[in-house]
């Protein structure tokens, strides 16, 4: 009968016990927890929007605000082994578009970068022992100097008098744009555009595809340099001919004069922008600079405020 009795308290103590932590979870998960976005950062590693919610979920509160999101290391592409030549904006030339990118820099052109000349170098003191007279020579490196001493401050010999002969120079294939506006080569061939036309050392003599109407009769290579109506040098008569032009001169066009002000005393007295102008007007340069002003023999007396003479 003791033992009857001991087993029905015990019985109904684990009973109300359950009943005690069925009605604590019940509640739990039943509690309303307020819409105040205050991030918590729970035991779990998830982000919960307030303490509140975590509690609900069962997990414990480590941090206030947002969990951390793990950084993912990045690891390099590799780039190709192609060679596709491009001009970085640093100036250097990269086999390809990645290589330039993988370098922290963007393209500039395609194809390499060109050469950027450089100016013979001069101490300072050899130039300013040379005198400012303007009478230009062109020193054996190709460069035009004011005077023989400045030619010779350089380390170069005098190959002639007055300015180099401008020599010109042909585009490369690889510095040339991509657009197609295909063009007839003299040499009947047809290129994609003008300046793949110059790179192979053919002038234009029309725009589209080579026809047998485009280049009637073949013109020889001799170079007779004549300048077209149109404005533009070809090699001899044959090929202004075959461009659609007449020939203005037996002579190559003259170039326009540049903006540049670098201002020179022709011999005339006046003052040019620059040599080109000068000798654009048939003037030879004397001085460098602009000329100076004689005096006139106008009588306009001045009284000197020191002295009082007139």
């Amino acid at each position: 009968m003791k033992l009857s009795l001991a087993h029905a308290i015990l019985a109904a103590t684990a009973a109300t016990t359950s009943a005690r932590l069925f009605a604590k979870n019940e509640a739990r998960q039943l509690q309303f927890c307020a819409t105040i976005f205050a991030p918590v950062c729970g035991a779990d590693g998830r982000t919960y929007s307030n303490s509140c919610e975590a509690e609900v979920a069962g997990v414990a509160v480590i941090s206030e605000g947002e969990c951390p999101t793990p950084v993912q290391p990045t690891l390099p592409v590799p780039c190709p082994l192609d060679i596709a030549l491009v001009c970085g904006a640093d100036g250097v030339t990269y086999d390809n578009t990645c290589l330039a990118e993988a370098a922290g820099t963007t393209v500039a052109s395609k194809g390499e970068c060109p050469e950027v000349p450089t100016m013979p170098t001069a101490t300072a003191a050899t130039v300013s022992a040379c005198p400012m007279n303007y009478e230009p020579v062109c020193g054996a490196d190709g460069m035009t100097y004011d005077n023989t001493c400045l030619a010779e401050a350089a380390g170069t010999t005098v190959a002639s008098k007055g300015v180099c002969p401008e020599v010109p120079t042909m585009p490369t294939a690889t510095a040339c744009p991509m657009n197609i506006d295909t063009v007839c080569g003299a040499d009947g061939n047809s290129y994609d555009n003008e300046c793949l036309a110059q790179a192979a050392g053919t002038t234009v003599v029309s725009k589209g595809e080579c026809t047998s109407e485009a280049l009637p009769v073949p013109c020889p290579a001799n170079i007779d340099t004549v300048c077209g109506a149109d404005g533009v040098t070809y090699d001899n008569e044959c090929l202004a001919e075959a461009a659609g032009t007449t020939v203005a001169s037996k002579e190559a066009c003259p170039k326009p004069c540049t903006e540049e002000y670098r201002p020179v005393c022709g011999e005339d007295g006046a003052t040019y922008d620059n040599v080109c102008y000068a000798e654009a007007a048939g003037i030879t340069v004397v001085s460098e600079g602009v000329c100076a002003k004689p005096c006139t023999l106008e009588y306009v007396p001045v009284c000197d405020s020191n002295n009082g003479l007139t």
